[in-house]
C-alpha cells in the first residue's frame, strides 16, 4: 500500500483536531481510498518542527502539545 504523506501546518487546536481525526480513521481511509495516510512534519512557530520521513508519532505530538505547550526537545526530528 502506497502512503499518503502530509506535512501539518500549525498544531493549535484544529491542527490537533485533524491530528485527532486522522488517527480515529486511519483504517477506514486505508479500507477506502487504498493509502496509509502518514503525518512526516509538523512545522509551527511556537511549539517547534517535527520532522521524520517514515511518520511522526501523532498521539505523542498531541499529549506533548496539549501538557506542554510544546515537542519534547530531545526527541528524533525535532527543530528549533
Amino acid at each position: 500500500m502506497k502512503p499518503l504523506k502530509l506535512a501539518l501546518i500549525g498544531f493549535g487546536s484544529a491542527g490537533r483536531a485533524f491530528a485527532k481525526m486522522l488517527l480515529a480513521k486511519q483504517n477506514e481511509l486505508s479500507a477506502v481510498y487504498g493509502r496509509a495516510v502518514i503525518v512526516t512534519a509538523i512545522v509551527t512557530a511556537t511549539r517547534g518542527t517535527l520532522i521524520d520521513a517514515h511518520g511522526i508519532d501523532l498521539e505523542k505530538a498531541c499529549r506533548e502539545a496539549e501538557e506542554k505547550g510544546h515537542f519534547d526537545e530531545r526527541a528524533d526530528g525535532r527543530l528549533f
